[in-house]
Order: C-alpha cells, then structure tokens, then sequence
C-alpha cells in the first residue's frame, strides 16, 4: 500500500483556523497531484461521511475520509497542524494531526484496510509523538511507511 502515501501529499506546521479550511487544503493537496478530479465532489463525500460521526479518532488525530468515483488512486493525505482546531463541536475535540483518505469508490474492502491500517499504527507507541515531531515532510514519509518497508524486507 505504499503507494498510498507520497511525500507531496504530507504538510507539515499546516496554518488553518478550522476544521473546514483544512479540509480543503487538503483537498487541494490531492487534486494538485492528480489523486482526484473533481475537488467538489470528493469534498461532499467527506462531508457526507462526517455527518455520519466525527473522524476524530483521540491522540489529537482524525481521519475524515471520502469514498468517491472521482477518486483516480487510493490515497493517503496528511497534515500536522501549527495550531490544534476544533474537530468535533458537540464536544470541542481538538485534533492538530489529519490523515485524509482519498478512496476509490468502488475499493470498500481496501477503504477498511486503510483505516485498519492507520488506527494501527495510531495506537502504536511513540507513532503520534514521532509524527508531531517531525520536521519536514520526509520525516513523515519514512514513519508512516517504516513498517510497510518491513513487511517488504521479510
């Protein structure tokens, strides 16, 4: 699944004042790569699944995710935030770390994998702290993918 992260797809110290312009900085990041084509369309998917409940996941991390026809590669989008914003309002959750999946409709089985996968390795010791304390978007890339290099090696 490595080909799910890429390092243009990481920004570290992200500046936004909600939840909504991080969403779209993100969505933004996915179209500027050619991940989706239409940033309208995966942004009402990921609305529509954060009607469903909040991705606010603890450790300060959600994972808003969107499964859509105008999703071109499976993808993985993440942002540490310079300040934490407010993620779910009924209970004012703060997050400052996001993963965003990008996820091709028809791909529901690969959607749990993915999301099995990130809560894994949120629930890992030392994971959320390496990723806060990242500096550049290289740093990201090698923790969020040191365990699938790994998997690879045996």
């Amino acid at each position: 699944m490595s080909n799910l992260y890429s390092e243009k797809l990481i920004s570290v110290n992200m500046d936004v004042v909600s939840k909504d312009s991080a969403i779209e900085q993100l969505i933004c990041m996915l179209e500027k790569e050619g991940r989706i084509n239409s940033s309208a369309e995966f942004r009402d998917s990921v609305y529509e699944r954060e009607l469903e409940s909040s991705t606010e996941v603890g450790e300060y991390t959600a994972i808003p995710h969107g499964r859509s026809e105008t999703v071109n590669d499976n993808s993985v989008c993440i942002a540490t935030l310079k300040k934490p914003v407010i993620w779910n309002f009924e209970t004012n959750e703060e997050i400052d770390i996001i993963f965003m999946l990008a996820v091709k409709k028809d791909s529901s089985d690969t959607h749990i994998e993915i999301l099995s996968e990130l809560a894994s390795k949120i629930m890992e010791e030392n994971f959320i702290s390496n990723i806060k304390k990242a500096d550049n978007e290289n740093e990201i890339y090698h923790i969020i993918t040191k365990k699938e290099e790994k998997k690879k090696k045996k």
